[in-house]
């Protein structure tokens, strides 16, 4: 996204970005060619969904990456993070904070083993009524991860309808 001058119609660049002061974020940007100026001033809402989505204001330096915000967002972060609009680069480490709530959910799939299903597990899913069966599949599965199962067989299935009371 790109800033332009109504007066000269050129594209504005970043002259400046002040600390949030009670919360609230002041970025200025001027034009080259003729000097207009413009400001933007956030709230603290607004100061923190950008520091939560870890935005770069001032524009790009380096090449677009397909999927990179995303990508990047998987990468944990130093516990108490950076206070800085989207200046911290991402830390390594077990102990450090995901920056995105669900990158600890597909950590964890990556991590597991894979399942299997026995054919006769298969068909008696496929007997759970359509709307429900891909919660049915993801709670069995979780199930069988959790106990350290790597095949689902109708035992395991007996197992999860006996655990739930079914």
């Amino acid at each position: 996204m790109k800033l332009l001058c109504t007066q000269c119609d050129a594209a504005m660049r970043l002259e400046r970005v002040e600390a949030p002061e009670q919360g609230s974020l002041t970025v200025t940007f001027a034009c080259a060619a003729c000097g207009n100026r413009v400001a933007l001033l956030t709230n603290p809402w607004e100061t923190q969904l950008v520091r939560a989505l870890d935005v770069k204001i001032g524009g790009r330096t380096d090449p677009a990456e397909p999927m990179g915000f995303v990508r990047a967002m998987l990468v944990p972060r130093p516990e108490g993070g950076p206070e800085g609009a989207g200046d911290a680069a991402p830390a390594a480490g077990a102990d450090a904070a995901p920056r995105c709530p669900f990158s600890a959910m597909a950590n964890l799939a990556a991590e597991m083993p894979p399942l299997t299903w026995d054919p006769a597990a298969e068909r008696r899913l496929e007997r759970v009524p359509d709307f429900i069966r891909p919660m049915a599949r993801q709670g069995i599965e979780r199930f069988a991860a959790e106990r350290g199962y790597l095949r689902i067989t109708e035992d395991v299935m007996d197992e999860v309808r006996g655990e739930l009371g079914l």
